[in-house]
């Protein structure tokens, strides 16, 4: 006779064959050793929760258990070149997608990914070519903290301008990825003038600035985002440049280069222009 049995429990197994009559068949008492199937995407778990919180830049971690069709551990073993990981970003009209890495751990497997793009993404992980079952996971990345080199100060018209009107300047601020910081909580001030003018959020990580100065002249000025300064295009820092109230141009002196020019090529010289008072 010929007994065909099958194990979904990967163990050691002790096998005891009995006749009609209940009795034990001589020697019938044999152990069976069990291993685990291959890997399955049906049964391997995911170790995270359906929505996650992040920052661009910061690594999202979580588990993974391998396991086989009948929630053994897997014969052979899972490597983790068996796993594909991406996060797909699903709040822009751009495909982002950003590949992940596993690792190897005592408890099994560490996934990571990093996005550096901030939204909502889809994270998906796959194991032997399939996706793994419940392991679509949801991401929400914000924008990291604020970075002296990717927020930016809009325009120049701040920069001159005459005695008591207001100049406004406009800071953009954004993390060092080029994200908006659109939380409205960073502290911008302008340093000018022995003054300190606060920042107003104005929405779309966008900061308005406004000022206006009593005297003529020229008045080095900084801006501050937190902790740090913002640089410029031409160095450190910027000079305001303010001018007596406009009054009708009576003296125009032409300031020009001393020296020869070539045919052909642009030459430059300034019209200076003064009101009544020089």
């Amino acid at each position: 006779f010929g007994i065909k049995f099958s194990f979904s429990q990967a163990s050691h197994h002790v096998v005891t064959v009995f006749l009609a009559n209940s009795q034990t068949i001589v020697g019938s008492n044999f152990t069976v050793s069990v291993s685990g199937a291959s890997v399955s995407a049906a049964t391997s778990q995911v170790g995270a929760p359906a929505a996650i919180s992040s920052v661009a830049g910061e690594a999202i971690e979580f588990g993974i258990v391998p396991l086989d069709a009948y929630g053994n551990d897997p014969s052979p073993a899972a490597q983790t070149s068996d796993f594909a990981l991406a996060a797909v970003l699903s709040t822009t009209s751009d495909f982002v997608s950003v590949s992940g890495t596993v690792a190897s751990s005592a408890s099994g497997f560490v996934a990571s990914v990093i996005p550096e793009v901030a939204g909502v993404y889809t994270i998906s992980v796959h194991v032997a070519g399939d996706l793994i079952r419940e392991s679509t996971l949801t991401a929400t990345v914000g924008a990291a903290a604020a970075s002296s080199t990717g927020s930016t100060v809009e325009g120049e018209g701040w920069l001159m301008g005459q005695i008591d009107v207001p100049l406004v300047a406009t800071v953009v601020v954004r993390d060092a990825f080029g994200n908006l910081r659109n939380t409205g909580d960073d502290n911008v001030t302008l340093l000018v003038d022995n003054a300190q003018v606060p920042g107003v959020y104005v929405g779309d990580g966008q900061y308005s600035l406004s000022r206006s100065y009593s005297t003529p002249g020229t008045f080095p000025a900084s801006i501050m985002v937190n902790d740090f300064s913002i640089t410029s295009s031409v160095g450190d820092g910027w000079n305001v440049v303010i001018l007596q109230s406009a009054g009708e141009v009576s003296q125009v002196t032409v300031v020009a280069p001393h020296g020869s020019a070539t045919a052909g090529v642009q030459s430059t010289f300034l019209l200076e222009g003064r009101d009544d008072s020089g």
